[in-house]
């Protein structure tokens, strides 16, 4: 196996666990009626984003 079939069969599988995360996150958000939602606090120069749940 090559340097760049190494690199390419890792970030395969770290998409795959992206994709999986993101479907057990989306699962108990909807089994909980519940959603995510973007925030951004900006306070002079700083600005900060982050993600807050919300219920529906």
């Amino acid at each position: 196996m090559t340097s760049e079939e190494a690199r390419q069969m890792i970030e395969a599988e770290k998409r795959q666990r992206e994709a999986d995360c993101f479907a057990e996150i989306r699962a108990v958000l909807e089994k909980h009626n519940c959603a995510l939602i973007p925030v951004t606090v900006i306070r002079g120069d700083d600005i900060r984003q982050t993600l807050e749940v919300t219920a529906n």
